[in-house]
């Protein structure tokens, strides 16, 4: 089937021109279906990836500082940037599983 949907995109095919090729037309379905599959897989994993965001922050506030070095502005972006590289590599490993259930879920109301 693989090589099918290769076949097809590399040559432009409409399967609502193929008279009686069903397969061709459940064949371009199912691609159309597969990328809207993985746009709402990557908006679950961006979710995630702004929850768990939330999360650090909220937990990086609880953190006493000492007042011995103060906090200059380059170095409250430099953390936030990071922060928000941690979320995304936590949502790209799936450690917390909440991108896997929104999709899911999500996706038994699409075909619904």
């Amino acid at each position: 089937m693989y090589t099918e949907v290769l076949y097809m995109n590399n040559l432009n095919l409409d399967p609502n021109q193929i008279v009686g090729n069903s397969k061709a037309v459940n064949l371009q379905k199912s691609i159309t279906n597969s990328k809207d599959d993985q746009k709402l897989k990557e908006s679950c994993k961006e979710f995630e990836a702004m929850f768990i965001k939330q999360m650090l922050s909220s937990m990086k506030k609880t953190v006493n500082k000492s007042g011995l070095i103060k906090e200059n502005m380059g170095e409250k972006i430099f953390d936030d940037m990071l922060s928000d590289e941690y979320s995304k590599s936590m949502a790209q490993t799936s450690s917390f599983g909440i991108a896997d259930m929104m999709y899911k879920q999500l996706a038994v109301q699409k075909y619904q």
